[in-house]
């Protein structure tokens, strides 16, 4: 569960996103992680920062990728 606080706080971006940290969102279908992800990277573009929005299994492709490759 995330507050209205918790969200406002993410969707600024300042403390974390000038710690060069990441978001993860994790749980169940179709309790909203999407939409939440998609809603905070909106609002994180609004306010003049750069936004990736990736699947896992993609992330995980690219880093096998890069593995293989000894470009980790």
């Amino acid at each position: 569960m995330i507050s209205k606080a918790q969200v406002q706080a993410l969707a600024a971006g300042d403390a974390w996103l000038e710690k060069g940290a990441n978001l993860l969102v994790f749980g169940p279908p179709g309790v909203g992680k999407s939409h939440l992800a998609a809603a905070l990277g909106l609002a994180l573009i609004e306010n003049g920062w750069r936004v990736l929005f990736a699947r896992t299994t993609d992330l995980v492709q690219k880093l096998q990728v890069a593995r293989r490759d000894l470009a980790l």
